[in-house]
């Protein structure tokens, strides 16, 4: 797609000088225009940091990923260090008295100094330079390029870009340093480097790196032509990355992702630096892949959850899918984000999304007049890619929502759900996908499924006879998929990996007359097993001889099995914040060869 592209020079490209995103602090209209009260509020917060003791960041707690199972030690102060920088570099193009800038330097220099910009967590990637070994301390040799330091590159960079004329004045050494530090810890090991897996994998990384990259390069980068190879090498690792790409736009890895695979893009940022030469949102594809967040969503700030994604989303990225909207064309992702709202811009810490809160293209005004329009859907969509099916009673929100997905366990972000489903009413969950916890060493290594939230056991598919899904290898899947605008059936039998288990297929029907998914399940088994049928549910249900009263008016009706609902046992700080109490319902049989007969229906 971006081929034809990969030879700059002789496309004209905006340097440092010529970029004008948003207003340096010398464009007193601009900061000065904004409202009192958001200024007021912006430069409180700052002046809390005046004569600030910026925290320590510990050789020791690095190593905590490792002794503890936590990267918080570090990160945590990691992250605390580039908010309060941020907080003073915005209040001092606000107040522009000079009365955060000692700060702002004592931020800049230690940020620079810092041994690495890189997360603990993410040297399990296992690409240090140290021959594949992983880096238990800060490792100053380290090429290593993740996503914290593509966050600390715009933060660098913004500040650079916003306050260099001031910072000059005190002297050029600040923006030497600068310029210095992230030529040595981003630029140099980006051109350098090939064997960096994502710059040709297709998974979120790829997206957010070369974005964060590239718009940091464009701004930072005083050598035009060290400029035009970092922005050359990052069109062709996109293109890598949009081959591997579904052209339907479905994402294995969830929404949660979906806003770095086309939100805040790169593709925004080298059209703007090729001055509209290098355009790419008429393609098809990128419009099908923005469309998945409308396909995905349920309502109520609700969406389907897969994988490593949440179903609540945060207002934080409402410019993203405004922007997004805009940029493809999509009327319907543009009213979504305003439905959604925009986040307070004191809530805000990263500073692109400030910056884009308090100027964006008068973004508030825009979503303003479309708040009270609707969203329409398909009331039936299916992504061949990943094997998902989306079923809605209505073309506007409300109603009954029914996703299901088959695919593989080996895929981005994994669950082991080959066969999970959701239903929804009136965008409320009755039967949820519990989505992703807090993000550990254990999460990222080779014990990932004793984690209960990605275990199959977990999710809302069979438990068989004490055998659970495995991750193993793609062949861990569903087989002999059929779909149809409102069915779907699926022979599960592969993820389990064990020869026992000859088939199971799940087939649901969606009767939209009488408002039900009726499931069919077929098994054979080489022996008598004991089954389970699990289902996750976010509210405590009434269980009746054949049915069970589930929350939101829908009912679950069912014969010849045993029914019981037990808590989980939750202590994670995620799923307490998204679910509070978790429950599971269990409905027993035991066989060798036969069928499963139940229905999800609204309650008449």
């Amino acid at each position: 797609m971006l081929e034809k592209y990969f030879d700059l020079s002789k496309i004209k490209i905006r340097t440092g000088k010529d970029i004008e995103v948003y207003p340096k602090i010398d464009d007193r209209k601009s900061w000065e225009s904004l409202s009192g009260d958001i200024k007021e509020s912006l430069v409180r917060e700052a002046e809390e940091y005046i004569n600030y003791n910026y925290p320590a960041l510990l050789a020791m707690n690095y190593e905590k990923l490792y002794s503890e199972d936590s990267r918080d030690p570090y990160m945590k102060p990691y992250y605390h260090r580039r908010e309060v920088l941020t907080k003073l570099v915005i209040a001092e193009c606000i107040e522009n008295k000079g009365r955060f800038l000692a700060d702002i330097v004592n931020g800049i220099y230690l940020v620079c100094e810092e041994t690495t910009w890189m997360d603990p967590a993410h040297s399990l990637v296992n690409y240090a330079v140290n021959d594949g070994e992983r880096d238990i301390l800060p490792n100053k040799k380290s090429e290593m390029l993740d996503l914290s330091l593509g966050h600390t590159a715009l933060v660098m960079a913004w500040t650079y870009y916003l306050l260099k004329d001031r910072l000059d004045e005190i002297t050029p050494l600040i923006s030497q340093n600068i310029e210095v530090t992230m030529d040595e810890k981003v630029f140099t090991p980006y051109l350098k480097r090939e064997d960096i897996w994502w710059f040709t994998f297709g998974n979120n990384w790829n997206t957010f790196m070369n974005n964060c990259i590239a718009r940091a390069a464009s701004i930072v980068l005083t050598d035009e032509k060290k400029l035009r190879k970092v922005l050359e090498k990052s069109l062709w690792s996109i293109d890598c990355y949009f081959k591997a790409y579904p052209y339907d736009g479905g994402c294995e890895e969830g929404t949660s992702y979906w806003h770095s695979n086309v939100g805040d893009s790169f593709l925004e940022w080298i059209k703007y630096v090729t001055f509209d030469k290098v355009d790419i949102f008429k393609e098809q594809q990128l419009k099908n892949i923005a469309d998945y967040e409308r396909n995905m969503y349920v309502g109520k700030n609700n969406y389907v959850s897969v994988s490593d994604s949440h179903m609540h989303f945060e207002k934080e990225k409402t410019e993203t899918l405004f922007k997004i909207g805009k940029l493809v064309g999509n009327e319907n992702l543009k009213i979504m984000a305003a439905k959604r709202g925009i986040e307070d811009v004191q809530n805000k810490t990263f500073i692109v999304d400030i910056l884009n809160s308090l100027f964006y293209n008068n973004l508030s005004e825009e979503i303003s007049k479309l708040e009270n329009k609707e969203v329409s859907f398909e009331k039936s969509v299916w992504y061949d890619s990943i094997e998902t099916a989306i079923w809605r009673e209505k073309e506007t929100e409300g109603g009954l929502f029914f996703t299901i997905k088959g695919g593989n366990n080996e895929e981005l972000h994994n669950h082991n759900d080959v066969g999970n489903f959701a239903v929804f009413n009136d965008c409320e969950p009755v039967i949820i996908d519990a989505g992703m916890g807090v993000y550990s060493n254990t999460a990222f290594s080779p014990l990932r499924y004793t984690i209960w939230f990605f275990n199959s056991q977990y999710h809302n598919v069979p438990y068989i006879g004490g055998i659970e899904q495995k991750s193993e290898d793609k062949e861990c899947k569903a087989i002999n998929v059929i779909h149809t605008e409102n069915s779907v059936s699926m022979d599960l039998a592969p993820a389990y990996r064990d020869d026992s288990i000859l088939q199971w297929t799940r087939r649901v029907k969606y009767d939209r007359e009488n408002n039900e998914f009726i499931f069919d399940e077929h098994y054979e088994f080489t022996d008598e097993k004991e089954i389970d049928l699990h289902f996750m549910l976010a509210e405590d249900v009434t269980v009746e001889s054949d049915r069970i009263i589930l929350p939101h008016n829908m009912e679950l009706c069912y014969a010849n099995m045993d029914a019981s609902i037990d808590a989980v046992s939750n202590s994670d700080k995620i799923m307490e914040k998204n679910w509070g109490k978790i429950y599971r319902l269990k409905l027993r049989t035991s066989g060798k060869c036969g069928d499963i007969h139940y229905t999800i229906a609204k309650r008449k």
